[in-house]
């Protein structure tokens, strides 16, 4: 299973246009500043060397793309949710979710409207970090995963930005497999 972040600025202003055959599954903004999309796409054995996203106006994006063996291959999300932190800091929340099966995995997903490093949740580990670099209003993506062991609460896992801004943080729950 593959999940895919896209922070992007311009917030609800710029269209998001995935690949053929991602699927989304939240998008959360604040405004006309930031946004965060979130897609899913079943790998296959035929897939390109990469994949295009398309927006619809010029906008400083960052995004991630991470794979993820041992996922339901039917139902691989289980809960997903968001939390569009508007006021300028450098603790990006999030919103707790929940899991229904034991053995899930809890991939947090985090967004700054900055360039600028992001550090994973204490007890997640982080799996990716991109940043904008060029354009005038810059974005930083982060994912960081855990396993969950048991059913119930995922808590709400704070990343920590380097420098402070308006963030988005997103949580999903995957279906283990099997």
């Amino acid at each position: 299973q593959l999940l895919a972040a896209v922070t992007i600025r311009g917030g609800t202003s710029p269209t998001v246009t995935a690949p053929s055959g991602w699927t989304l599954v939240r998008s959360d903004a604040i405004s006309t500043t930031v946004a965060q999309y979130v897609y899913r796409h079943r790998a296959g054995p035929s897939e390109p060397a990469s994949w295009t996203w398309g927006f619809s106006k010029r906008e400083s994006a960052a995004g991630t793309v991470s794979a993820f063996a041992n996922v339901d291959p039917t139902n691989p999300v289980n809960a997903a949710s968001g939390s569009a932190n508007a006021t300028s800091s450098s603790s990006i929340t999030t919103s707790a979710t929940s899991a229904s099966r034991c053995g899930s995995l809890l991939v947090g997903l985090y967004g700054i409207a900055r360039a600028t490093s992001i550090s994973p949740s204490t007890g997640m580990t982080e799996g990716a970090e991109a940043a904008s670099s060029n354009g005038k209003h810059l974005a930083s993506s982060e994912v960081s995963i855990r396993g969950m062991a048991a059913t119930g609460t995922t808590g709400n896992p704070p990343a920590t930005a380097g420098a402070p801004f308006v963030s988005i943080g997103q949580l999903v729950v995957l279906n283990p497999a099997g």
